[in-house]
C-alpha cells in the first residue's frame, strides 16, 4: 500500500499539481468582482458625500458589504496620508488612530473650531461612531438638518432594513480640516487617501434575513 501511494505521489508530482494562487491586490483599478444582483461603488473618501444613485425602498432588507482598496497612487485607505492613520470601513485602527478619535468624538475639540469633531459622534440608539467608518444616509448628508438621527452604520458588512425610500448617499466620517477650505486646498477632507469599494444588494422580501455581529 505504501509502495502504492508513493507511486501516485510520484505521478503527481511529475504532472505538476496546480499551485495556490494569491489574490490579488484589490484596488481601484482592480476591484472585488460583484455579483449581478449587486450594485458596487467606488468610495472616494476625499469627497464630504457621495451620491451612490441607488434607489432605497421603505421596508426592504438590503446586504452592504465593503472593502478597502488601494487609490490609483497605491495608497491604501487611510486619513491623514500618507497613511499615518490606517482604516477599514469599520473604522480607523492603531494607537494614533484611538488619540484622533478620543479627540475628535469627545469635548477635547477646540471649543472656537467647533466644527473640528466627528461628522457623526453618536447613532443608532447612542451607539458610538468611529473615526473613519463608512456611514449611510437616504440623501444627500450635507442637507440633513439632524445627521446623528438620520445616518446609519455601514462598516464591512451588515444587513439593513430601510426605514424609508430615497437616494443612498454615503460618507466617511472624518473630522473635517476645515482650515485648509478657506486656503483653497481642496475639501475638509482632501488629506485621505485611498479608496472604499461598497457592493449593494436588495435582499428578497421572503428571506429571512442573518443578524451579523
Amino acid at each position: 500500500m505504501k509502495s502504492l501511494l508513493l507511486l501516485l505521489a510520484t505521478l503527481l508530482a511529475a504532472c505538476g499539481c496546480p499551485r495556490k494562487q494569491q489574490p490579488p491586490q484589490l484596488s481601484v483599478a482592480n476591484p472585488a468582482p460583484t455579483r449581478s444582483l449587486a450594485t458596487a461603488v467606488c468610495i472616494d473618501p476625499k469627497r464630504e458625500d457621495i451620491a451612490t444613485g441607488i434607489q432605497i425602498k421603505a421596508g426592504c432588507w438590503y446586504l452592504f458589504t465593503c472593502q478597502p482598496l488601494l487609490d490609483d497612487a497605491g495608497r491604501p485607505y487611510a486619513d491623514k496620508e500618507p497613511a499615518l492613520l490606517p482604516a477599514t470601513a469599520d473604522g480607523s485602527y492603531g494607537l494614533v488612530s484611538r488619540v484622533f478619535h478620543f479627540i475628535a468624538a469627545e469635548r477635547l475639540a477646540s471649543a472656537r473650531q467647533p466644527h473640528n469633531r466627528l461628522r457623526v459622534r453618536r447613532v443608532e440608539n447612542g451607539t458610538p461612531a468611529t473615526f473613519m467608518q463608512l456611514f449611510g444616509c437616504i440623501g444627500d448628508s450635507r442637507k440633513v438638518p439632524n445627521l446623528e438621527n438620520e445616518a446609519f452604520i455601514i462598516g464591512s458588512c451588515r444587513v439593513w432594513k430601510a426605514p424609508k425610500s430615497g437616494r443612498l448617499h454615503v460618507f466617511v466620517n472624518d473630522w473635517p480640516n476645515t482650515s485648509q477650505v478657506p486656503l483653497g486646498e481642496g475639501t475638509p477632507y482632501s488629506n485621505n487617501c485611498g479608496a472604499l469599494w461598497l457592493t449593494v444588494t436588495a435582499l428578497d422580501v421572503a428571506t429571512t434575513p442573518v443578524r451579523l455581529p
